[in-house]
């Protein structure tokens, strides 16, 4: 049963209402163990303030409560999770084209993104049309709240789930870039204990590459390495299944050999370029060697080919698009249920998420090059969740039957979302879908809104940007760190108005472990610790703290090293 943990799958995924009960329940046992000499104080409010003690005083930040009252602490931890921003230039405007244009008899309305149980999704009347924007994993909380939340049922049916209405639901017509829903999580065959050891991608080549060529062009002499190692499994798993373990071990053993000579288990060129020309030779020496197999030998030629399927191709109706689009998601499911060990795709696609960490130590504080960290988070970030992050297979049948009930109408690649100041209503349309343009009553965004310091609406980090405890990471030609010490108080969004040579991120600027925020004076504030989002863009994928059961992850680790500086401080 989906909220039922007795009745779960020993390696399945736990939903989150799930999760949220383990944590209440961890959160309960630590309180119940704390040792006399420690105590934890619930305090249900909001920090809307945080000023530094007197000097000579030992009070390091005085906290004004939204309730009224303060708070005294010597430490503390920023981990505020998803920020809230204000809206920017197009989402104001249709903001404002809704207040000038709803009327009683057809009541139109812009719903800001931010987290699906805080979204005003039950004042929308049933049978309105209803654009979403985006296809992540927010869209499906959104679908989830818009037709089981309206009373809609799931059934089992002859070929998948069958949906039956309430009659409450709206129309739902949906849109992003890619025009289709992220790729489904591969069923879990992997134990808790399971840790991946890369081949070619190896944590040692990349500290390598990064100690002696960065910043880094993440592109040009980073992705070809981590495309070889996805290629690797992708072959490897093929060979497996075809001809047995033995035959995969040791065409892994042989390409091993082929690439990463004995006598220099991490080579890297004497430049990045000639780096990035060794790991694209390493794709032909796979092919060559795939070939001897008796399999089918192609690698991917890119990430891209499988988080935007339909790329440049045209569609003759909506009919058509949601034909091929349903095809598509049957074989993603397909793939997907011969989980993420022996299904050749899904195995591959894991491959993003075992490295995870060393991709992190390329990319955080500033390794890449400005454009190439702005071309890193706006297209390789999307790209590699779109393959990796998904949701179980349960979503993606759920998408299919709504699909075919017709409440849910994907628009198609490219989507446009406007307005028509005549008809005094929203639009949407794919370029590459023929009639594909609809009229809409609601615009629901489900983009979760970015990190970035200057936009964010919370009035405790406007405070601490304001007085200067926090500035934004900027990554300038020149090294990393903010070259202003004004700089997002009144800059632009992060990743806009940047100068020549910069990328202004909008994350927290900080150092490493333990993490203290660098003020706008380039030092850091040793009684303040940021953790997880916050951060994110400094670092990258700071927004994930769970993991598999057993051997620590990056999020546990980062914890451990604030509550160790705490302890410390306390001793």
């Amino acid at each position: 049963m989906e909220h039922d943990p007795a009745g779960a799958e020993p390696q399945g995924y736990a939903p989150r209402a799930v999760y949220g009960r383990y944590l209440t329940y961890v959160m309960r046992r630590i309180e119940e163990t704390l040792p006399p000499c420690l105590t934890v104080h619930a305090v249900p409010a909001k920090v809307i303030c945080a000023d530094r003690g007197a000097p000579g005083s030992d009070e390091a930040y005085r906290l004004r409560l939204d309730r009224g009252d303060v708070l005294t602490a010597d430490r503390l931890v920023l981990a505020t999770g998803h920020p809230v921003n204000e809206l920017d230039r197009e989402q104001r405007e249709w903001r404002h084209f809704a207040r000038e244009h709803t009327t009683p008899a057809r009541p139109l309305r812009y719903i800001a993104g931010g987290s699906a149980n805080e979204m005003p999704l039950a004042d929308i009347p049933a049978g309105a049309s209803v654009g979403v924007i985006g296809m992540g994993l927010t869209f499906y909380d959104v679908l989830a709240e818009l037709t089981l939340g309206r009373g809609g049922t799931f059934t089992e049916g002859g070929d998948g789930l069958l949906y039956l209405p309430s009659g409450k639901e709206p129309r739902i017509l949906t849109g992003s870039r890619a025009g289709v829903p992220l790729l489904t999580r591969g069923v879990n065959q992997k134990r808790p204990e399971h840790r991946y050891r890369p081949v070619l991608f190896t944590p040692e080549r990349m500290t390598r590459l990064r100690a002696e060529h960065a910043p880094l062009d993440f592109e040009r002499s980073v992705l070809p390495w981590l495309l070889a190692e996805v290629n690797l499994v992708l072959l490897a798993t093929r060979i497996r299944l075809a001809h047995g373990p033995d035959a995969a071990r040791e065409f892994t053993e042989r390409a091993e050999e082929a690439l990463v000579p004995a006598h220099e288990p991490v080579p890297v060129a004497a430049d990045a370029d000639a780096s990035a020309a060794e790991a694209l030779r390493a794709g032909d020496v796979l092919w060559g060697l795939a070939a001897g197999y008796r399999i089918d030998p192609q690698p991917l030629t890119g990430l891209d080919a499988l988080a935007r399927p339909f790329h440049g191709r045209r569609f003759g109706s909506p009919a058509e698009f949601h034909k091929v689009l349903t095809e598509w998601l049957r074989a993603d499911l397909c793939d997907a249920r011969l989980g993420n060990a022996d299904g050749p795709m899904k195995a591959a696609a894991d491959v993003l998420r075992d490295v995870r960490q060393t991709i992190r130590d390329i990319v955080d504080f500033g390794g890449l090059t400005p454009a190439s960290h702005r071309w890193f988070l706006a297209e390789f970030g999307p790209v590699a969740a779109m393959v990796s992050t998904g949701p179980p297979q349960l979503r993606s049948e759920q998408f299919l039957a709504l699909l075919a009930a017709g409440v849910l109408e994907p628009v198609g690649p490219g989507a446009r979302f406007g307005t028509d100041p005549v008809a005094g209503r929203f639009t949407v349309e794919s370029a590459q879908v023929e009639n594909s343009w609809a009229a809409l009553d609601v615009l629901v965004d489900a983009r979760l809104p970015t990190t970035d310091l200057a936009a964010d609406r919370d009035p405790l980090i406007r405070g601490l940007l304001s007085d200067g405890v926090v500035r934004p990471f900027v990554n300038k030609a020149g090294g990393p760190g903010a070259t202003d010490p004004k700089a997002g108080a009144s800059g632009g969004r992060a990743g806009y108005a940047d100068r020549a040579g910069e990328f202004r991120t909008g994350g927290v600027d900080c150092t490493d472990a333990p993490f203290h925020p660098v003020g706008a004076d380039g030092t850091p504030d040793r009684a303040i610790h940021v953790i997880g989002i916050p951060s994110e863009h400094t670092r990258w994928f700071t927004q994930v703290g769970s993991g598999r059961p057993g051997r620590w992850g990056s999020f546990t680790r980062d914890a451990d090293a604030i509550a160790g500086a705490l302890a410390g401080a306390a001793g």
